[in-house]
Protein backbone atom coordinates (compact mmCIF):
# COMPACT_ATOMS: atom_id res chain seq x y z
CA UNK A 1 0.00 0.00 0.00
CA UNK A 2 1.38 3.41 -0.75
CA UNK A 3 1.08 6.31 0.52
CA UNK A 4 2.57 9.64 -1.78
CA UNK A 5 2.01 12.55 0.93
CA UNK A 6 -1.42 13.83 2.24
CA UNK A 7 -0.71 16.35 5.12
CA UNK A 8 -3.45 16.15 6.73
CA UNK A 9 -3.49 12.17 7.23
CA UNK A 10 -4.10 10.92 10.52
CA UNK A 11 -4.57 14.75 11.74
CA UNK A 12 -7.97 13.27 13.22
CA UNK A 13 -6.56 10.34 14.46
CA UNK A 14 -3.61 12.07 16.40
CA UNK A 15 -5.98 14.51 17.80
CA UNK A 16 -8.02 11.74 19.19
CA UNK A 17 -4.72 9.80 20.80
CA UNK A 18 -3.67 12.78 22.56
CA UNK A 19 -6.76 13.12 24.39
CA UNK A 20 -6.10 9.92 26.87
CA UNK A 21 -2.25 10.78 26.52
CA UNK A 22 -0.65 9.80 30.10
CA UNK A 23 2.07 11.40 31.88
CA UNK A 24 5.37 9.88 30.94
CA UNK A 25 8.40 7.85 33.22
CA UNK A 26 11.42 8.23 32.34
CA UNK A 27 14.42 5.62 33.42
CA UNK A 28 17.61 5.17 32.04
CA UNK A 29 20.37 2.37 32.61
CA UNK A 30 23.76 0.66 31.58
CA UNK A 31 23.48 -2.82 29.94
CA UNK A 32 26.70 -4.66 30.74
CA UNK A 33 26.03 -7.75 31.86
CA UNK A 34 24.91 -9.75 28.93
CA UNK A 35 27.83 -8.35 26.61
CA UNK A 36 30.74 -6.66 28.71
CA UNK A 37 32.54 -5.38 26.07
CA UNK A 38 29.57 -3.77 23.89
CA UNK A 39 27.99 -1.79 26.61
CA UNK A 40 24.59 -0.20 25.94
CA UNK A 41 23.20 3.22 27.27
CA UNK A 42 19.37 2.89 27.23
CA UNK A 43 16.69 5.11 27.92
CA UNK A 44 13.39 4.40 28.58
CA UNK A 45 10.01 6.35 27.89
CA UNK A 46 6.76 5.03 29.46
CA UNK A 47 3.19 5.77 31.12
CA UNK A 48 3.41 6.60 34.56
CA UNK A 49 1.10 6.13 37.05
CA UNK A 50 -0.44 9.58 38.48
CA UNK A 51 2.33 11.11 40.84
CA UNK A 52 3.92 14.03 42.47
CA UNK A 53 7.52 13.73 41.24
CA UNK A 54 8.38 17.07 39.26
CA UNK A 55 8.58 16.82 35.51
CA UNK A 56 11.83 17.74 34.02
CA UNK A 57 13.26 18.24 30.60
CA UNK A 58 15.54 15.63 29.38
CA UNK A 59 17.49 15.17 26.02
CA UNK A 60 18.00 19.24 25.75
CA UNK A 61 21.04 21.06 24.83
CA UNK A 62 21.76 24.33 23.17
CA UNK A 63 20.69 23.34 19.61
CA UNK A 64 17.99 20.84 20.30
CA UNK A 65 14.55 20.51 22.69
CA UNK A 66 14.12 17.82 24.63
CA UNK A 67 10.84 16.64 26.55
CA UNK A 68 9.32 16.82 29.48
CA UNK A 69 9.25 13.71 31.81
CA UNK A 70 8.63 12.25 35.61
CA UNK A 71 12.04 10.66 36.28
CA UNK A 72 12.10 7.13 38.46
CA UNK A 73 8.21 6.96 38.59
CA UNK A 74 6.45 4.01 39.16
CA UNK A 75 4.39 2.56 35.75
CA UNK A 76 1.12 2.30 34.86
CA UNK A 77 -1.13 -0.47 35.65
CA UNK A 78 -1.75 -2.45 32.43
CA UNK A 79 -0.62 -3.80 29.79
CA UNK A 80 1.40 -1.79 26.89
CA UNK A 81 2.45 -2.05 23.26
CA UNK A 82 6.58 -1.99 23.45
CA UNK A 83 8.73 -0.34 20.82
CA UNK A 84 12.14 0.38 20.40
CA UNK A 85 13.94 3.09 18.74
CA UNK A 86 17.21 2.79 16.65
CA UNK A 87 19.30 5.77 15.45
CA UNK A 88 21.14 6.88 12.46
CA UNK A 89 24.68 6.73 12.00
CA UNK A 90 26.23 9.52 14.19
CA UNK A 91 23.47 9.87 16.38
CA UNK A 92 22.35 8.58 19.84
CA UNK A 93 19.55 7.58 22.22
CA UNK A 94 18.25 11.39 22.06
CA UNK A 95 17.58 11.95 18.48
CA UNK A 96 14.12 10.34 18.36
CA UNK A 97 12.92 11.45 21.87
CA UNK A 98 9.95 13.17 20.41
CA UNK A 99 8.72 10.03 18.88
CA UNK A 100 9.19 7.94 21.96
CA UNK A 101 7.33 10.67 24.26
CA UNK A 102 4.40 10.94 22.09
CA UNK A 103 3.99 7.24 21.94
CA UNK A 104 4.71 6.89 25.56
CA UNK A 105 1.59 9.44 25.62
CA UNK A 106 -0.59 7.15 23.90
CA UNK A 107 0.37 4.42 26.17
CA UNK A 108 3.25 2.57 24.65
CA UNK A 109 6.75 1.51 26.77
CA UNK A 110 9.44 2.70 24.48
CA UNK A 111 13.34 2.18 24.39
CA UNK A 112 15.99 4.37 23.22
CA UNK A 113 19.64 2.60 22.98
CA UNK A 114 22.81 3.56 21.91
CA UNK A 115 24.91 1.50 19.55
CA UNK A 116 28.34 1.77 20.05
CA UNK A 117 30.64 2.28 17.28
CA UNK A 118 28.23 4.43 15.41
CA UNK A 119 26.95 7.06 18.48
CA UNK A 120 27.91 10.68 18.48
CA UNK A 121 28.94 9.45 22.54
CA UNK A 122 31.25 7.03 20.68
CA UNK A 123 32.77 6.72 17.33
CA UNK A 124 34.81 4.35 16.39
CA UNK A 125 35.51 2.87 13.43
CA UNK A 126 36.71 -0.91 14.25
CA UNK A 127 33.21 -1.43 16.12
CA UNK A 128 31.50 0.75 13.56
CA UNK A 129 32.77 -2.36 10.72
CA UNK A 130 30.70 -4.67 12.84
CA UNK A 131 27.47 -3.55 11.33
CA UNK A 132 25.55 -7.13 12.53
CA UNK A 133 26.05 -6.46 15.76
CA UNK A 134 23.47 -3.01 15.55
CA UNK A 135 20.20 -5.14 15.01
CA UNK A 136 21.71 -7.69 18.27
CA UNK A 137 22.06 -4.51 20.66
CA UNK A 138 17.95 -3.91 19.87
CA UNK A 139 17.09 -7.73 20.84
CA UNK A 140 19.52 -7.50 23.89
CA UNK A 141 17.53 -4.45 24.57
CA UNK A 142 14.09 -6.20 24.05
CA UNK A 143 15.46 -8.90 26.52
CA UNK A 144 16.56 -6.26 29.30
CA UNK A 145 13.30 -4.65 29.32
CA UNK A 146 11.15 -8.10 29.42
CA UNK A 147 13.55 -8.15 32.59
CA UNK A 148 12.42 -5.11 33.99
CA UNK A 149 8.39 -4.65 33.64
CA UNK A 150 7.87 -3.22 37.44
CA UNK A 151 9.95 -0.64 36.54
CA UNK A 152 8.66 0.26 32.98
CA UNK A 153 5.09 -1.43 32.88
CA UNK A 154 3.93 -4.75 31.52
CA UNK A 155 4.29 -5.50 27.91
CA UNK A 156 1.41 -6.50 25.99
CA UNK A 157 1.88 -9.94 24.28
CA UNK A 158 2.65 -10.65 21.20
CA UNK A 159 3.14 -6.45 20.99
CA UNK A 160 6.74 -5.28 19.92
CA UNK A 161 8.07 -3.44 17.28
CA UNK A 162 11.38 -1.78 16.12
CA UNK A 163 12.01 2.11 14.75
CA UNK A 164 14.59 2.92 13.66
CA UNK A 165 15.94 6.79 11.39
CA UNK A 166 18.76 6.09 8.93
CA UNK A 167 21.42 3.53 9.87
CA UNK A 168 18.51 2.70 12.35
CA UNK A 169 15.85 1.84 9.63
CA UNK A 170 18.58 -0.49 8.08
CA UNK A 171 18.91 -1.97 11.53
CA UNK A 172 15.18 -2.72 12.41
CA UNK A 173 14.63 -4.08 8.57
CA UNK A 174 17.63 -6.31 9.13
CA UNK A 175 15.90 -7.40 12.73
CA UNK A 176 13.06 -8.06 10.36
CA UNK A 177 14.26 -10.40 8.12
CA UNK A 178 16.20 -8.22 5.74
CA UNK A 179 19.74 -9.89 4.36
CA UNK A 180 22.36 -7.62 3.61
CA UNK A 181 24.97 -8.78 0.66
CA UNK A 182 28.41 -6.73 1.04
CA UNK A 183 29.22 -7.55 -2.50
CA UNK A 184 26.31 -6.39 -4.10
CA UNK A 185 26.11 -3.30 -2.23
CA UNK A 186 29.93 -1.97 -2.94
CA UNK A 187 28.77 -3.20 -6.91
CA UNK A 188 25.96 -0.70 -6.62
CA UNK A 189 28.12 2.21 -4.79
CA UNK A 190 30.20 2.14 -7.84
CA UNK A 191 27.29 3.26 -10.26
CA UNK A 192 25.43 5.31 -7.04
CA UNK A 193 28.96 6.92 -5.89
CA UNK A 194 26.83 10.39 -4.72
CA UNK A 195 24.76 8.04 -2.21
CA UNK A 196 25.38 8.80 1.66
CA UNK A 197 24.80 5.66 2.20
CA UNK A 198 27.89 4.30 0.18
CA UNK A 199 29.81 7.14 2.29
CA UNK A 200 28.98 6.25 5.30
CA UNK A 201 29.86 2.45 4.44
CA UNK A 202 33.45 3.24 3.48
CA UNK A 203 33.21 5.41 6.69
CA UNK A 204 32.36 2.40 8.71
CA UNK A 205 34.88 0.50 7.25
CA UNK A 206 32.80 -2.70 6.75
CA UNK A 207 34.63 -3.42 3.28
CA UNK A 208 37.83 -4.49 5.50
CA UNK A 209 35.99 -6.21 7.90
CA UNK A 210 36.46 -9.91 7.07
CA UNK A 211 33.81 -11.74 8.45
CA UNK A 212 31.14 -9.19 7.32
CA UNK A 213 29.68 -10.68 3.99
CA UNK A 214 29.36 -14.00 6.03
CA UNK A 215 27.60 -12.35 9.37
CA UNK A 216 25.47 -9.60 7.31
CA UNK A 217 24.42 -12.46 5.04
CA UNK A 218 22.72 -14.71 8.12
CA UNK A 219 19.43 -13.89 9.08
CA UNK A 220 19.19 -10.98 12.41
CA UNK A 221 15.32 -12.29 12.42
CA UNK A 222 14.10 -11.94 15.87
CA UNK A 223 10.35 -13.11 16.27
CA UNK A 224 9.41 -11.63 19.13
CA UNK A 225 8.99 -8.48 16.90
CA UNK A 226 6.08 -8.06 15.20
CA UNK A 227 6.14 -4.79 13.40
CA UNK A 228 8.79 -2.60 12.14
CA UNK A 229 9.11 1.11 10.97
CA UNK A 230 11.91 3.02 8.67
CA UNK A 231 11.83 6.38 8.85
CA UNK A 232 14.56 7.46 5.63
CA UNK A 233 16.51 4.20 6.02
CA UNK A 234 20.11 3.81 4.28
CA UNK A 235 22.11 0.91 2.42
CA UNK A 236 18.75 -0.12 1.60
CA UNK A 237 20.06 -1.36 -1.85
CA UNK A 238 22.41 -4.02 0.10
CA UNK A 239 19.52 -5.98 1.01
CA UNK A 240 19.17 -9.09 -1.29
CA UNK A 241 15.40 -9.04 -3.02
CA UNK A 242 15.02 -12.64 -1.14
CA UNK A 243 14.93 -11.43 2.03
CA UNK A 244 12.64 -8.44 1.23
CA UNK A 245 10.19 -10.98 -0.88
CA UNK A 246 10.84 -12.89 2.96
CA UNK A 247 9.84 -10.61 5.40
CA UNK A 248 6.91 -11.64 7.39
CA UNK A 249 5.96 -8.88 9.22
CA UNK A 250 4.01 -5.84 9.12
CA UNK A 251 6.16 -3.20 7.67
CA UNK A 252 5.69 0.60 7.32
CA UNK A 253 8.36 2.56 5.20
CA UNK A 254 8.35 6.03 5.57
CA UNK A 255 10.63 8.10 3.29
CA UNK A 256 11.75 11.90 2.66
CA UNK A 257 10.67 13.62 -0.26
CA UNK A 258 12.64 16.66 -0.39
CA UNK A 259 14.93 16.35 -3.07
CA UNK A 260 18.66 15.11 -2.09
CA UNK A 261 20.82 13.52 -4.15
CA UNK A 262 22.49 11.63 -1.57
CA UNK A 263 19.57 10.28 -0.46
CA UNK A 264 16.65 9.90 -2.97
CA UNK A 265 13.77 8.23 -2.07
CA UNK A 266 13.67 6.77 -5.27
CA UNK A 267 16.97 4.81 -5.06
CA UNK A 268 16.47 4.18 -1.34
CA UNK A 269 13.83 3.43 0.88
CA UNK A 270 10.76 3.32 -2.59
CA UNK A 271 13.50 1.32 -3.98
CA UNK A 272 13.35 -1.39 -1.09
CA UNK A 273 9.69 -1.47 -0.64
CA UNK A 274 9.04 -1.80 -3.83
CA UNK A 275 10.66 -5.43 -3.66
CA UNK A 276 8.44 -6.01 0.13
CA UNK A 277 5.34 -8.36 0.22
CA UNK A 278 2.51 -5.75 -0.71
CA UNK A 279 0.02 -7.20 1.77
CA UNK A 280 2.18 -6.51 4.41
CA UNK A 281 4.08 -3.23 3.51
CA UNK A 282 2.89 0.66 4.15
CA UNK A 283 5.14 3.40 1.76
CA UNK A 284 4.68 7.18 2.97
CA UNK A 285 6.67 9.46 1.29
CA UNK A 286 6.21 12.98 2.78
CA UNK A 287 7.09 15.25 -0.04
CA UNK A 288 8.94 18.13 2.37
CA UNK A 289 10.74 16.27 4.97
CA UNK A 290 14.38 16.17 4.83
CA UNK A 291 16.51 13.29 6.31
CA UNK A 292 17.09 14.90 9.38
CA UNK A 293 13.18 15.76 10.20
CA UNK A 294 12.87 12.50 11.87
CA UNK A 295 15.54 14.23 14.54
CA UNK A 296 14.63 16.59 17.46
CA UNK A 297 12.94 19.78 16.90
CA UNK A 298 15.81 22.15 16.46
CA UNK A 299 16.04 25.22 18.75
CA UNK A 300 16.48 29.25 17.41
CA UNK A 301 20.08 29.84 16.24
CA UNK A 302 20.63 26.03 16.21
CA UNK A 303 22.02 25.86 12.41
CA UNK A 304 24.68 28.50 13.43
CA UNK A 305 25.61 26.88 16.85
CA UNK A 306 26.05 23.40 14.81
CA UNK A 307 28.26 24.81 11.61
CA UNK A 308 30.07 26.98 14.22
CA UNK A 309 30.89 23.19 16.04
CA UNK A 310 31.18 20.74 12.84
CA UNK A 311 31.17 23.14 9.32
CA UNK A 312 28.38 21.08 7.57
CA UNK A 313 26.16 20.41 10.19
CA UNK A 314 23.92 22.49 9.77
CA UNK A 315 21.71 20.67 7.82
CA UNK A 316 20.34 18.72 10.97
CA UNK A 317 18.17 21.38 11.31
CA UNK A 318 17.08 21.89 7.89
CA UNK A 319 13.77 20.31 6.48
CA UNK A 320 11.43 21.10 3.63
CA UNK A 321 9.88 24.89 3.13
CA UNK A 322 6.51 23.84 3.57
CA UNK A 323 6.04 22.80 7.31
CA UNK A 324 7.99 23.17 10.02
CA UNK A 325 9.72 20.29 11.84
CA UNK A 326 6.79 20.12 14.25
CA UNK A 327 4.11 19.60 12.02
CA UNK A 328 6.06 16.93 10.10
CA UNK A 329 6.07 15.44 13.25
CA UNK A 330 2.48 15.33 13.83
CA UNK A 331 1.99 13.32 10.56
CA UNK A 332 4.54 10.51 11.08
CA UNK A 333 3.26 10.40 14.72
CA UNK A 334 -0.34 10.23 13.32
CA UNK A 335 0.80 7.46 10.61
CA UNK A 336 2.92 5.16 12.91
CA UNK A 337 0.56 5.04 15.63
CA UNK A 338 -2.48 4.40 12.90
CA UNK A 339 0.18 1.41 11.24
CA UNK A 340 0.82 0.02 15.17
CA UNK A 341 -3.31 0.22 15.90
CA UNK A 342 -4.28 -1.42 12.83
CA UNK A 343 -1.64 -4.39 13.17
CA UNK A 344 -1.84 -5.10 16.54
CA UNK A 345 -5.60 -4.85 17.35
Amino acid sequence: MVWRTGFLFGAGLFCAAALASSQVGFRQFALTNDVPERMLNIAVLYPAAQSDIPVKSVGENLAFFGVDVQENVHPESGTHPFVVLSHGFGGNWRNQLWLGHALAQQGYIVAATDHPGTTSMMMNKAIAAKLWLRPDDIRRVISAIQNKQSDVGTIAPGKIGAIGHSLGGWTVLALAGGRFDTQQFETDCLTHTELASCIVYQKMGIQQEAQANTLLGQSARDPRVTAVVSLDLGLARGFTSQSLAAIDIPTLVISAGEPDSQLPAKVESYFMAQQMPEQRTRYLEINDASHFSFMQVCKSGAVTLLEQEQPGDGIICVDGNKRSREQIHLQVIAAISDFLDKTWH
